[in-house]
């Protein structure tokens, strides 16, 4: 009897375990489909062989609003329901009319502008914030030597009707941060609507929140968090990617440590405040260090690709909270024979999307 009872404790707590968290086998669907062609009502995509395509990659789903970058068209386009444009705006600049305009300062007169900064030069980025305002990266080319290797950016804020609100990244600021953007990873809002911006130049991230384009109310520095780390003298720390939080009170990082330079050993998470107070909050044994941090809960994501089929690319996404701990994993599969995918991402309101290219449609796909 006394047996039987702690096998039955054992199953008990065995179960229980596994009651933390599930899988779930997530199934696609086409939610956005839109014609793929020259002309101005459709998609424009470029390819350049029978394996390559340039295609617009930078969109944004919120509400049941597809927003997208139509780059190779230089504008922005609302899809709703029945994949009808309902909004679209942007314009090129005009090559006659750029004249250097000194913005900055001497040091990014090499880049091309135009009297009107809301004209795109390469419109890239786009995020839509708490109150339907329209976020776009509008990449600056370079004219000159010096910034012929780097990418600089601005930020066009737009309300949703798309008419031109401000522009974050056109001036140097007091405290010497200097703009435009240099090497933009990504940016986003916090639930009040400010602006977190993610720099990354080789091995250095700098994030700046902006309550408005001239007031910066936050910086975080990569080599502030690895200077106040206690890393091993033959290990080396990586920074692999940084976010903020939901309410954009802190920051999390992702930091991996190698020894003799490539043999990875783990990864660390670290919860860093804005005043500089620093905690670890869990590591992880293996490689999955590639996350995204979602606002609207604060759960971290983890991601890999298993290519062992030959017929599917299956990608594992495993939801951790701030403990470390698992709360869920979603799995999904890429069928190869079906379409040609590109950008599967997670989206900040906790959608999977991806985009494919099939029968001559321009598709974006959500799983669910």
């Amino acid at each position: 009897m006394k047996k039987f009872l702690n096998l039955f404790i054992l199953l008990f707590l065995f179960c229980l375990g596994c009651a933390r968290f599930k899988t779930k086998n997530l199934t696609p669907h086409i939610e956005f489909s839109l014609s793929i062609g020259k002309d101005i009502n459709n998609i424009k995509i470029i390819q350049t062989s029978d394996y390559f395509f340039e295609i617009p990659s930078e969109y944004f789903i919120k509400d049941k609003f597809l927003y997208l970058v139509d780059i190779f068209n230089f504008r922005v386009l609302k899809v709703g329901k029945k994949d009808k444009i309902i909004l679209k705006f942007g314009e090129k600049y005009q090559e006659e009319k750029i004249s250097e305009i000194n913005l900055f300062n001497t040091n990014f007169s090499g880049l091309k502008f135009n009297n009107d900064l809301f004209k795109f030069v390469e419109p890239g980025q786009i995020y839509i914030d708490n109150k339907n305002n329209i976020f776009v990266e509008n990449v600056l080319s370079s004219i000159t030597e010096e910034h012929r290797y780097n990418a600089y950016s601005i930020i066009l804020k737009f309300d949703s009707r798309g008419k031109p609100l401000e522009i974050y990244g056109k001036k140097i600021s007091k405290e010497g941060n200097i703009y435009p953007f240099e090497e933009l990873d990504h940016f986003s809002v916090d639930i009040n609507d400010n602006l977190f911006v993610v720099e990354k130049r080789e091995n250095e991230w700098k994030i700046y929140k902006f309550s408005s384009p001239d007031k910066i109310i936050g910086l975080f520095t990569s080599s502030s968090l690895l200077s106040n780390i206690k890393i091993p003298k033959d290990e080396k720390a990586v920074i692999e990617n940084v976010d903020h939080s939901f309410t954009g009170d802190f920051i999390i990082a992702g930091v991996s440590f190698y020894k003799n330079k490539y043999q990875f050993i783990k990864t660390d998470f670290y919860k860093i405040s804005f005043s500089g107070k620093i905690e670890r909050l869990f590591s992880l044994k293996n490689e999955e260090y590639n996350f995204i941090l979602l606002n609207n809960s604060d759960i971290i994501y983890l991601w890999k690709t298993d290519e062992k089929s030959k017929k599917y690319e299956k990608i594992v996404l495993r939801l951790l909270n701030l403990k470390g701990k698992v709360v869920l994993i979603k799995n999904l599969k890429l069928r190869r024979s079906e379409a040609k995918w590109f950008n599967i991402k997670v989206q900040k309101n906790d959608i999977i999307t991806g985009i494919n290219l099939s029968h001559n449609c321009f598709n974006i796909v959500v799983w669910e």
